[in-house]
């Protein structure tokens, strides 16, 4: 008996997580870098265009790298020379006077309003280390009305400081986040440090009085503290997360601040404005997010813990499966839902950290080869990319399933005549209240229908070739919802959908076993 199964699977090549073969060869496209070029930050602009930085030279001469790609995935040639352009803070005057640079390295991409690019990283000369901020125009020149002609650096962290991440806040001033060592108008040392500065590089002497700001979290004198990395909420308090160990033992936890917009300590969060994570662990904080609901999303070598906007840990969260999928970078999509990049593959999960059996298989989907970012498009399709060989390898993902089940019978998704086991999987909600899906049946036979991988509550509807209802299944969404009836030949429809109008995805499975020939048909 023929089935239907290579038609599903062709189908199932739209689907969320599948690779997009609309975009250049196969789903990926390769493009040349110049030699030397070590990439390792994304931003996917709204026009869709990519910005890929990184450095370029070895570990005693590199230099801040900035290429871009239009969004074809192919290098955009308008820009700077040939597609990519570079900063070494030659002549800033603070590092001219150390003796010049040795190298520097990005650590984070920020863009303007207007489309100029800002990088800020760490720059190290031969006697001091600087947070360095360069300003890239439209058409990667270094854009001289910023800073000292076009680039600045920061010395608030001390001699042996360390830049971490930089910031841009919603009135175009930078914030760096970091750690303190060595500076005399900054304590305690070994800290957190924050400082801020404004759209054009200058210090900010009314944030913290005196631009710059550092914590410890505990008493301890031999306490190391550092943050690793930041984020700015909505409401513009300055979130930074990195690790302290309060004996300096080699034994860190997880620990993060966050601060009022004039750099105080925010009471309403943790303890006075701190959160220590689990002490009986290593951890340290990697990546922070703030959601759209106000969450925050810690990436603690791979594993994602989430804490409430008051600093709470969602424990429910913290055991699920986003936590343990080993996440290398975390992004939230408009919905709310959480993409991962994994070691190979993505995943993606619904807001309480349940995986999104609509995408890929079982929530999560294969990547070619093994990119170091992700970002999304402006129609919400996934760009993941990687680096070989001085070439950037560009691969596009479907972000949403193309809803091929009509809401009616009269514009049912076909799934031809059945005789094995098939699924396939979708979502239903407020945009969509219903998927109806027709199938046949050549002979009598035994057909159990399931929905499962639920994450609000759904039900299945079996109706025959009248539109005449045989039967419902609406157990919740904890449950699984069966159907499990004897059917003649003929044709029938199933529906599924969502009472309350909230989004949900699911698996539908549609099983046939022949009946045996004492079976009677209802």
């Amino acid at each position: 008996m023929k089935t239907c199964m290579e038609e599903l699977e062709t189908r199932r090549l739209f689907s969320a997580g599948q690779i997009d073969t609309t975009f250049g060869r196969g789903g990926q496209t390769s493009t040349p870098l110049p030699a030397g070029s070590s990439p390792f930050i994304l931003n996917v602009q709204h026009d869709g265009t990519m910005l890929v930085a990184g450095r370029i030279g070895d570990q005693n001469t590199a230099k801040f790298i900035l290429t871009r790609l239009k969004a074809d995935g192919h290098l955009d040639a308008t820009f700077g020379d040939r597609g990519s352009t570079t900063s070494d803070f030659e002549y800033n005057l603070n590092v001219s006077a150390d003796g010049g640079p040795v190298h520097s390295t990005p650590v984070s991409l920020v863009t303007q309003p207007d489309g100029k690019v800002i990088l800020g990283g760490d720059v190290d000369s031969a006697v001091n280390r600087y947070g360095g901020t360069v300003r890239f125009d439209l058409h990667g020149n270094i854009d001289i009305r910023f800073g000292n002609h076009g680039d600045a650096v920061a010395d608030r962290f001390g001699q042996n400081g360390y830049y971490s991440a930089l910031l841009r806040q919603a009135d175009g001033k930078l914030i760096f986040v970091g750690h303190v060592l060595d500076d005399s108008t900054l304590a305690p040392d070994f800290g957190f440090a924050v400082s801020r500065y404004d759209a054009h590089a200058n210090i900010d002497t009314s944030f913290a009085q005196i631009g710059a700001t550092a914590f410890h979290f505990t008493t301890s004198v031999h306490e190391h503290a550092s943050a690793l990395c930041g984020a700015i909420q909505a409401d513009g308090k300055i979130v930074a997360a990195g690790y302290t160990d309060p004996d300096n033992s080699g034994h860190p936890h997880l620990a993060i601040v966050r601060l009022n917009t004039d750099g105080s300590l925010d009471g309403g969060f943790g303890t006075g404005g701190r959160v220590v994570g689990d002490v009986s662990t290593n951890s340290e904080a990697d990546s922070i997010l703030v959601q759209h609901n106000g969450g925050l999303i810690v990436d603690s070598q791979g594993t994602l813990l989430r804490f409430t906007r008051k600093g709470v840990a969602d424990l429910a969260f913290n055991d699920s499966a986003a936590a343990h999928f080993n996440s290398l970078q975390v992004i939230e999509e408009p919905d709310g839902k959480l993409l991962c990049l994994g070691t190979g593959n993505l995943g993606r999960f619904n807001a309480d950290g349940s995986a999104d059996v609509t995408f890929g298989e079982s929530g999560v989907a294969k990547t070619v080869g093994q990119p170091f970012a992700i970002g999304l498009t402006p129609n919400d399709d996934i760009v993941a990319v990687g680096a070989s060989r001085n070439r950037l390898l560009i691969s596009r993902y479907q972000g949403t399933t193309l809803d091929g089940a009509g809401n009616f019978f009269s514009s049912a998704k076909l799934l031809g005549v059945l005789g094995s086991t098939q699924s396939v999987s979708d979502f239903v909600g407020h945009d969509d209240p219903a998927d109806v899906y027709r199938f046949d049946l050549s002979s009598k036979a035994v057909t159990t229908i399931t929905l499962d991988g639920l994450t609000a509550d759904a039900n299945i509807q079996l109706y025959d070739d009248r539109h005449q209802l045989l039967g419902v299944a609406s157990r919740g969404v904890h449950s699984t919802d069966v159907i499990k009836k004897l059917l003649r030949d003929g044709t029938y429809f199933v529906k599924v959908s969502r009472p309350l109008g909230v989004d949900t995805g699911y698996r539908l499975t549609l099983a046939t076993q022949v009946a045996r020939t004492h079976e009677r048909l209802p």
